[in-house]
């Protein structure tokens, strides 16, 4: 939605999907939509490791996850520092 004329609209529209206007998004702005918390747990079988996958890949906030999993947000932490240590990333 533009405030403006039909004009001022098309004109920010085209310039908005210009490929090397691409080049000024930072690469963190363009990485893919995390997967949703149940299908991380379902990928990994074993939950602290779940936990860590999830974690890493921005899925969800501890609390949240720590609410999926029915443990306390400080078993999240420990799971996420546990595999940290063995380089899941």
């Amino acid at each position: 939605m533009y405030l403006g004329g039909e004009d001022f609209a098309a004109h920010r529209q085209v310039r908005q999907r210009a490929p090397e206007r691409l080049a000024e998004i930072p690469q963190v702005q363009r990485q893919p939509v995390p997967q949703a918390l149940p299908a991380v747990a379902e990928a990994y079988g074993d939950k602290p490791m779940a936990m860590a996958a999830a974690y890493v890949s921005g899925t969800s906030t501890l609390p949240a996850m720590a609410a999926y999993f029915g443990v306390h947000s400080s078993a999240v932490s420990r799971a996420v520092r546990r595999a940290e240590g063995q380089k899941l990333a």
